[in-house]
């Protein structure tokens, strides 16, 4: 696979780490990504750091607040957990406004992740420098 800016049907697949502390608030979205391009996102991978004060609970992926995937959280206490979720329809972000991110639910505190978005740049998409 190529990663060079210059791929020819220019799809390139980046990686972006995020790290988000969360409060105590119920459904909370956190981890946003926001792209100004045109962008698929293929990937989303939530590795937890710091543990949550209560047990279980559900991880979303969310797209402009509306769920479009989840896993049950084995313990919301495994630091260490991974969750990995394959994105294959909902996930193509276009304008600044479309904002794909995390909740969690049924657990009265989210804990810290890191978070990794893997995404591709589309063919049509604008020039994020401000051409067209």
């Amino acid at each position: 696979m190529s990663t060079a800016y210059d791929h020819p049907n220019c799809i390139v697949t980046r990686q972006t780490y995020l790290h988000a502390a969360q409060g105590a608030a119920s459904l909370v979205t956190f981890a946003d990504f926001i792209v100004r391009g045109k962008i698929r996102v293929r990937s989303v991978t939530a590795y937890l750091v710091s543990a949550a004060s209560a047990a279980g609970g559900t991880l979303h992926v969310t797209r402009s607040g509306v769920t479009i995937a989840s896993q049950t959280m084995v313990s919301a206490t495994s630091v260490g957990s991974v969750y990995t979720f394959t994105l294959d329809s909902l996930n193509t972000l276009s304008t600044v406004t479309e904002i794909m991110g995390l909740r969690v639910s049924g657990a009265a505190d989210k804990g810290k992740y890191n978070v990794i978005y893997e995404y591709e740049v589309l063919p049509d998409s604008p020039d994020p420098i401000g051409g067209t």
